[in-house]
């Protein structure tokens, strides 16, 4: 099969961010001209380590998507693995390092450690079953505490896949980051000073909390914030699709869609929601992808307002997932399913409780778009026979009925009686 990616991104969906990042920066790197390999399969450019592989960016619609996946795998250079205990719990990321193992192309597997205190000895934990028994022969680069991948971590790995030295790249970098920042000085000093005294302006007016002032002064900040990632600021898309005072502390609160370039995919684009901590301090309380028509509601005794947002579908119908602010961030509180009905109109919607731990459904099980015997079946659903999660997630209201993860975003209902108790 031809060689279409220089590497397949492999991780867990709580890693989303973290993946995002790593692939942003893979492909925006540009191969020094003396390191550019000599031989590269047919179709890859040898100047840019592009296209990296990811399922939310490159996965077209499919009825097979173990086929699809197998393919892309087939059609990648390398396998980067983001190991972390949450990967390895993955039957998705041990599937994709096993098709890899057993098509004799183990010695292509890279391996990104993120998960583990800096210093301790690395835990097999963090490692996939199918890769457990090859983790210390293969090359790894040790990412632990790190919140976004550094530059010198991602400059490990880009030289694990041309096979040259890490000094040569590194050496290369730090003297253009030298020369760069001589010509960057003046203006790096005089936007620092006039961004300082933006804030201070803000934080002195009288005006400072005009909607269309704190909106204003949200945006500039996340902006630099994608900036400071090499992201030329013209190409920075942000859509801001609540600003209410989530917290009750008196400054607007922000979701945001990111519809920058590499903060995209199928899926959906980068969708976050921060909490305005004061003018300047933000903090981000709830990432998600794909997510769409954002709302709040209050729900007494909750001292602070519940979100909710429609980020999973069951067929082609949204379901609501509802967040609540618990200790600074929002987490998952429940699901709700209106069965078709616009979320405005649904007057009573079938409540999904959150299950503490992931059941397992059983083999041929019918996946349903609705909690009742007599509604469709979901088609392409493929089961646990293919490597799908095949878990049950949540439990509906009643006991009878249970909410399955199919796949990153789809969603199904299956009947207690096709659920492993």
């Amino acid at each position: 099969m031809p060689v279409r990616y220089w590497a397949f991104l492999s991780y867990s969906r709580q890693d989303e961010q973290w993946a995002r990042a790593l692939h942003s920066r893979l492909e925006g790197y540009r191969i020094p001209r003396p390191a550019r390999p000599v031989a590269v399969p047919h179709g890859l450019p040898n100047e840019r380590l592009r296209p990296i592989f990811r399922d939310k960016d490159e996965l077209a619609a499919s009825s097979d998507l173990g086929a699809s996946l197998r393919a892309a795998l087939d059609a990648s250079r390398f396998l980067i693995v983001l190991a972390s205990r949450s990967s390895a719990a993955s039957a998705w990321v041990n599937a994709e390092v096993r098709h890899f193992i057993d098509t004799g192309r183990a010695a292509d597997i890279l391996v990104v450690v993120i998960d583990g205190e800096i210093g301790d000895p690395v835990g097999d934990d963090v490692f996939p079953p199918a890769l457990a028994p090859l983790a210390k022969t293969l090359l790894w680069v040790d990412a632990r505490g790190e919140a976004k991948p550094r530059r010198e971590t991602v400059f490990r790995l880009i030289a694990g896949m041309l096979g040259v030295g890490f000094d040569v790249l590194w050496g290369r970098e730090r003297r253009r980051l030298v020369r760069r920042g001589l010509g960057l000085t003046a203006a790096i000093a005089a936007v620092s000073v006039a961004v300082a005294l933006i804030v201070w302006r803000q934080q002195t007016a009288a005006d400072l909390k005009r909607p269309d002032r704190q909106q204003e002064a949200f945006r500039q900040w996340l902006t630099s914030e994608i900036v400071e990632d090499e992201t030329p600021e013209p190409s920075v898309k942000l859509s801001i699709l609540l600003a209410e005072d989530l917290d009750r502390n008196g400054w607007l609160d922000f979701a945001v869609v990111n519809s920058t370039s590499g903060y995209c995919g199928s899926g959906g684009c980068g969708f976050d929601v921060y909490l305005t901590r004061s003018p300047g301090d933000y903090s981000s309380v709830l990432s998600l992808l794909g997510g769409s028509t954002p709302r709040s509601r209050a729900q007494p005794p909750d001292p602070y307002l519940q979100f909710v947002v429609t980020d999973l579908t069951v067929g082609s119908e949204p379901l609501y997932t509802v967040y609540r602010l618990i200790d600074g961030k929002y987490r998952l509180a429940q699901y709700e399913f209106c069965n078709g009905v616009f979320y405005e109109y649904c007057a009573d919607p079938a409540v999904i409780v959150p299950l503490p731990k992931r059941l397992a459904v059983r083999p041929n099980a019918t996946y349903r778009v609705a909690p009742r015997e007599d509604a469709s079946e979901v088609t392409g659903v493929e089961g646990p026979q293919a490597g799908s999660p095949g878990g049950a997630v949540a439990e509906v209201a009643g006991g009878q009925w249970f909410l399955a993860e199919i796949w990153k975003g789809r969603s199904a209902f299956v009947a207690r009686r096709d659920v492993v108790l």
